[in-house]
């Protein structure tokens, strides 16, 4: 039996998590912003580290973008418990619920970067040509789309998180039938099964592995299952996946996996696996103590991000950029240069945060609220 209490908490973990991931995630496009690259080239089978120190520094920076593995796992997590919450098992209301949080804000957003403002994200739309890309977000499979437009980038995760909802349904069927640990052993099979192709792909041409591959739904679908499977866990008051993992082990294969060519599209699964570990350990009580030696101000801040990370994931892109380009107008000469242009683009994050606190407020929030009202008319209408 589902421990009904456990459904309804709110689990502040998350959102510490989640501010994390989109603090990092923010990071890391501010690279891009302010020395053109985000990661280090590859010298062979091996990253190349030849240059300039400055750079060396921001290693970390460069793996940052794999807070979208922390969003995926939470994302399992948080479905999972909605569904079991519900207690309906109805997927109509499942999809509904999913279409109201998600699609409208992504929509404004997508919409009024492409289409309206800043000129440095907004499309030039002059034939049918132009429009593919921008169809292909509407309908969220930009994913599969090669043309992939530039004007958000990270929207791409907005299509996988989708069909990742569409094949929830089928996981479950899974896991009645065969029980949650042989349906992990399933995906994982599957997952690395494509992540070690993208891998030789990459090692024998040089090339990164095509979109269409490596976005697809399946690359992913372990690593997102994964937080399903420790929701599970957790509200029945079982032991949960990986609780006895090491986290030092995952850490570890992620870097050995950042700087070894064959590894490189590993790098997202252990991340996903150190993710599920912290949280099956902090539910569990392992870490109880882990937040002791974080000043509390700090700890404030980034369960704000989390809480607004939605918003901030959306709006941050567009945002980086069109404030660069605006610093490299007005600023001196010596504040263009890569490291201290960096510096500039970090301080961006306090302007771009409160941006997305009020479209967590404004707009993240009423199409919550249109969703709750849909269902109840719904349900009245039944």
């Amino acid at each position: 039996m589902k421990d009904l209490a456990r459904l309804k908490q709110h689990i502040d973990l998350l959102d510490y998590l989640r501010g994390v991931a989109i603090i990092g995630i923010f990071l890391f496009h501010c690279l891009g912003a302010s020395y053109g690259v985000r990661e280090f080239g590859w010298n062979g089978l091996f990253r190349d580290f030849s240059v300039p120190g400055h750079f060396l520094l921001l290693y970390p920076v460069t793996l940052a973008r794999l807070g979208v593995a922390i969003f995926f796992v939470i994302s399992g997590f948080c479905i999972y418990l909605s569904f079991s919450r519900d207690g309906t098992n109805d997927f109509r209301i499942f999809f509904t619920r999913r279409f109201f949080r998600l699609y409208p804000p992504y929509l404004c957003v997508l919409l009024f970067f492409a289409l309206v403002w800043p000129p440095t994200s907004r499309l030039i739309l002059k034939s049918f040509s132009d429009f593919v890309p921008l169809l292909s977000h509407l309908l969220l499979v930009q994913n599969f789309d090669p043309t992939f437009f530039r004007s958000n980038p990270p929207l791409w995760t907005m299509a996988v998180e989708a069909q990742l909802y569409v094949l929830f349904p089928l996981l479950l069927v899974l896991v009645r039938k065969w029980s949650w640990p042989r349906t992990l052993w399933l995906l994982a099979l599957i997952e690395c099964a494509l992540r070690a192709g993208a891998g030789i792909y990459f090692t024998s041409t040089g090339k990164p592995a095509p979109v269409f591959l490596k976005w697809l739904p399946f690359f992913f679908w372990f690593s997102w299952s994964l937080g399903a499977a420790i929701a599970d866990a957790y509200s029945q008051n079982r032991a949960m996946p990986f609780q006895k993992s090491s986290c030092l082990l995952w850490a570890g294969a992620v870097i050995i996996a950042s700087v070894v060519k064959p590894f490189s599209y590993f790098m997202f699964l252990f991340v996903s696996l150190l993710t599920g570990t912290v949280i099956a350990k902090v539910l569990s009580g392992s870490f109880s103590s882990f937040r002791l030696r974080i000043p509390r101000l700090l700890l404030e801040h980034v369960r704000t991000a989390g809480l607004w990370s939605y918003s901030i994931y959306l709006i941050h892109f567009p945002l980086i950029y069109y404030f660069s380009s605006i610093g490299r107008k007005v600023l001196p000469a010596p504040f263009c240069d890569p490291p201290w242009f960096f510096v500039i683009c970090v301080l961006s994050w306090f302007l771009i945060m409160p941006i997305g606190g009020v479209f967590n407020k404004y707009v993240e929030s009423l199409g919550i609220m249109l969703g709750r009202k849909f269902m109840e008319k719904r349900l009245q209408a039944h």
